[in-house]
């Protein structure tokens, strides 16, 4: 009888360290998942920079965190509760995908668009991230901030800067839109972080403020105008709705945004390449050649209206009738050409998706950053290639992600 009950206590004891071993190991794997989040998502802002030929270090950084999931990867598949949101995006790449294959040429005979299904991979990846973290990919964003602020040190520096015959400051070889919308999401990122304070830093929070004087002077060199009106309407969108628990205090941040908008207004307003973009768009309505394209572009969608011509026939079209491959630089227009009305109603079900879950994070919890970062994402369809810029996907997932977090904890329950 004294054997038997030593047996068990023996067997109970390994039990439990075989237990303890493994907690052990999944806590290290999950260490380094969010350490390889945080190095992809950071390195997004040097996404030009390559190793070598064709190979970036932000596809590095891609493989790495994909490689530590590996070990969990069914659990970053789950589709739980996110069915609205995932299933729009799945059938228009699907419709795009036909479509490619449909139009398919000697000239352009790619098929399924690598960087845009690896986009909805990391974004289905992410949002699934939030299971085991409910603050990663808020993490995450900070990360990508610092990114920016590494990268505005770059431009200080005068390292892989160069201005254009326009004046416009690019880095790195980087597109000027695509410069300024990451740091336009940068610096709503910074600011909401400091002054709502979720992740629970302490003061040293307040010293993220020091660069963004120079962040807003690299975003004016840009001379990108959606990028400073998205960060304008982002800034006049936290003053007014950030909730408070007192008259006197919203009152004190109604004054004290106004006196700091004015100031930003200022600065930016001192630099001539924005100043100048900004007149030739009020006086004439000036949008830099996207008039243009978008008037060549708009007999080829009256010509497909139901389904398109993919990818690979909108860039025969392109070059076969004007000599060159130019993005119609507006996801509305650049959809229905590649996946005529039908897939604008796909890619509209999940826009309305993203947006309503960017404002029931702030009814219900009082988020600003979700709907913040809705000011850029829309700056970026407006006038951009949300398709294939990667912290576009990984603001749609943070936006998803937050609004699912009762869910996510309700089923860990």
């Amino acid at each position: 009888m004294e054997n038997s009950t030593v047996s068990d206590v023996v067997q109970k004891v390994d039990e439990l360290i075989k237990t303890s071993k493994k907690d052990q190991i999944m806590s290290k794997i999950n260490r380094l998942q969010n350490i390889a989040l945080y190095i992809f998502v950071f390195s997004i802002n040097f996404e030009m920079l390559e190793v070598n030929d064709n190979f970036s270090v932000t596809k590095f950084a891609g493989i790495l965190y994909i490689f530590t999931i590996l070990p969990q990867i069914q659990s970053f598949f789950s589709i739980q509760n996110l069915k609205p949101v995932l299933l729009p995006i799945i059938f228009f790449f699907v419709l795009l995908t036909i479509n490619n294959l449909i139009n398919i040429n000697e000239l352009y005979n790619e098929v399924i668009s690598p960087s845009m299904i690896l986009n909805i991979l990391f974004f289905i990846l992410m949002i699934n991230h939030v299971r085991k973290d409910y603050l990663i990919l808020e993490k995450a964003l900070l990360y990508f901030a610092l990114g920016s602020v590494f990268l505005t040190l770059f431009y200080i520096l005068g390292i892989g800067t160069n201005y254009d015959i326009d004046g416009r400051l690019t880095i790195f070889g980087d597109n000027e839109n695509g410069i300024g919308l990451k740091i336009s999401a940068s610096l709503i990122i910074i600011l909401v972080t400091i002054f709502q304070n979720r992740l629970k830093l302490n003061w040293v929070r307040f010293l993220m403020l020091i660069p963004l004087p120079f962040m807003l002077k690299f975003l004016a060199e840009t001379g990108s105008r959606v990028s400073v009106i998205s960060f304008a309407l982002a800034f006049a969108i936290g003053v007014v709705l950030i909730k408070t628990d007192s008259i006197l205090k919203k009152v004190l941040i109604y004054l004290g945004g106004g006196i700091i908008f004015l100031i930003i207004a200022v600065q930016l307003m001192q630099t001539g390449v924005l100043v100048e973009r900004l007149t030739r768009s009020s006086d004439s309505g000036d949008l830099g050649g996207r008039a243009l394209i978008w008037e060549r572009i708009i007999p080829l969608i009256k010509d497909h209206p139901i389904f398109g011509i993919g990818n690979t026939g909108y860039d025969l079209f392109y070059m076969s009738n004007f000599g060159l491959n130019k993005s119609p630089h507006n996801v509305i227009l650049e959809i229905l050409c590649y996946t005529g009305i039908v897939g604008l109603i796909f890619y509209s079900t999940f826009l309305f998706q993203i947006f309503l879950r960017g404002y029931q994070s702030y009814s219900k919890n009082g988020w600003l950053l979700p709907l913040a970062l809705l000011s850029p994402i829309l700056g970026m369809i407006i006038s951009g290639q949300i398709l294939h810029f990667k912290i576009g996907w990984i603001i749609f997932a943070y936006i998803v992600s937050s609004s699912a977090i009762p869910y996510f904890k309700a089923s860990r329950v």
